[in-house]
């Protein structure tokens, strides 16, 4: 498990590493990385007889879980090929040695293929806390061990945010620069896998294999399945992202808030998703320049935006549409299981399962937005149909305009309840806002102008 130490938004911080058996167990994080020897080794060669060969050694360090870094200087040397060569001065430190777990050295030395390319191959691999070595392996044996990969296999830059790539690479991001891990390799990170951008990253999120960057001007466009061969493409369309907790990855898109709404990137290009439910002045009022903690729940964007209050925005169930939410408890962030699909919460450093059918329902008090009518409408009567259990989910309540409408106690048994009821001193009016209150599951609510309409009058 990778993670950043502790960083808040636009800060960069360090990127560390931990395993589910330590996690567990409460153990401490290391530092993600592994650092490259300061000091070449020091190399002479003794002895031998015959032809002479010209060769070039390095060393690398490797922890207990295999990770190994990037090697040191090289030192050139040349001498009798069945020779010895002789390295000393090997370092026998790492920098913060507690948080780290280097346990061993792994010298290489070049040998040539048939081609007359020189390659760095393993040569053996010793102790940390050994400062020497003598090599006598001839060139016919090391030709047969293993090609050294880590020539470029850097430490992480501390970065401001982190994802996971679909070709098991990470990415991260600090400024204007985009930083990228070998694939299945999270601690080596290697320079010339750099982008850079034109302006401040906000944030990413991943499209299938499009990595999408919100910056402070327009987005930006990554293809590819390897940091080794990305292109890159910049938006010719000038939304900025104003807040990166906003930023989500869904099916249909990546979701970003500007100041004109929440933006939508997807195959298609970007579509203001919020165009046609929320009005700019609302949405910078209300919405996009608070959000604090965001997710994708089934069909929904949710955003919690403080103090327990929050959106939620679906584009396909009309009954949603674009609902303000005000919970008991204020949840500092919001995360959906990859695993289970099931939404949590965070409140005080413990994760809380939301939409949890098991748990006691909360009174929800359910406020529609502003309707307009061109003439005056008599909404006079309401219906609602709900499911209702035995726990705290007695009795659902509904007002129009501040007006008592239906009201009272529908029961313990689990059953769906259908009920009618004129509102008291209904009167024409042009602008209508709806409520709703109570603990019942699925409620659907209705309001017309008659009770003669026929499900009205069945129910009544």
């Amino acid at each position: 498990y990778v993670i950043i130490d502790g960083n808040d938004v636009g800060d960069d911080a360090q990127l560390r590493f931990n395993t589910l058996a330590r996690m567990n167990a409460g153990s401490a994080s290391y530092i993600l990385g592994i650092p490259r020897p300061t000091t070449p080794a020091t190399v002479t060669v003794a002895g031998g007889s015959g032809t002479t060969r010209t060769r070039s050694y390095v060393y690398a360090f490797v922890d207990s879980f295999g990770q190994e870094g990037q090697p040191s200087d090289p030192v050139v040397v040349t001498g009798f090929d069945n020779g010895t060569g002789n390295l000393t001065a090997l370092a026998t430190s790492v920098p913060d040695p507690s948080e780290r777990t280097v346990t061993t050295k792994r010298i290489y030395r070049t040998v040539f293929a048939n081609s007359g390319v020189a390659n760095y191959r393993k040569v053996a691999d010793i102790s940390l806390a050994t400062a020497s070595y003598a090599d006598t392996i001839l060139d016919a044996v090391v030709a047969s061990n293993v090609l050294m990969e880590s020539l470029s296999w850097a430490e992480p830059p501390e970065v401001e945010g982190i994802l996971s790539g679909p070709g098991g690479f990470l990415v991260g991001w600090a400024d204007n620069d985009l930083f990228f891990s070998e694939p299945y390799r999270p601690w080596a990170w290697p320079p010339e896998y750099t982008i850079t951008v034109d302006y401040q990253i906000l944030g990413c999120a991943f499209l299938g294999q499009t990595l999408v960057v919100i910056t402070e001007s327009s987005p930006v466009f990554i293809t590819g399945s390897t940091p080794s061969a990305m292109a890159v493409a910049k938006s010719e369309t000038v939304e900025a992202g104003v807040i990166a907790p906003s930023i989500v990855s869904a099916p249909d898109g990546c979701y970003f808030a500007t100041k004109t709404g929440l933006l939508r990137a997807s195959a298609g290009g970007l579509e203001n998703a919020t165009q046609s439910l929320i009005s700019k002045h609302d949405w910078t009022t209300n919405y996009g320049g608070e959000i604090l903690s965001a997710a994708r729940y089934e069909t929904t964007y949710i955003g919690m935006t403080g103090a327990g209050e929050g959106f939620m925005l679906d584009w396909r169930d009309a009954r949603v549409a674009s609902t303000r939410l005000k919970l008991d408890t204020p949840l500092s962030s919001i995360y959906v299981d990859p695993y289970s699909g099931e939404l949590h919460g965070m409140v005080n450093n413990k994760v809380y399962l939301w939409f949890d059918q098991d748990a006691g329902r909360h009174n929800l008090l359910w406020r529609s937005k502003e309707f307009v009518f061109p003439q005056p409408v008599n909404i006079s009567c309401g219906l609602v149909s709900m499911d209702v259990g035995a726990t705290n989910s007695r009795a659902w309540g509904l007002q129009l305009d501040g007006d008592a409408g239906f009201a009272g106690d529908v029961g313990d048994a689990l059953q769906t309840v259908v009920g009618a009821s004129a509102i008291p001193n209904a009167s024409p009016l042009n602008t209508y806002v709806f409520n709703a209150q109570g603990y019942a599951s699925r409620p659907d609510v209705d309001y017309e102008t008659s009770l003669t309409i026929p499900d009205f009058a069945q129910a009544w």
